[in-house]
């Protein structure tokens, strides 16, 4: 079963607040299992264009992204 993360779980994956517990959740699933879409990719991206750390929130989320299909 494939689950569709949602750019608020996504972005929650990155924050060091909810890291441990969203990370866990996501670790329990197969890889093959996780995707998100277009929309959420270009919406993570957006936000690291405005934040103060790019070049670090921009390997943070290929990093996660680079777990998951993109729909």
């Amino acid at each position: 079963m494939t689950v569709m993360l949602m750019g608020g779980k996504v972005a929650a994956a990155t924050e060091h607040r909810n890291a441990q517990r969203v990370v866990a959740r996501l670790a329990a699933m197969p890889p093959a299992d996780c995707a998100v879409s277009v929309v959420t990719v270009y919406e993570l991206f957006t936000g690291v264009a405005k934040c103060r750390e790019p070049e670090r929130e921009r390997a943070k989320v290929e990093r996660l992204l680079a777990a998951m299909n993109v729909l």
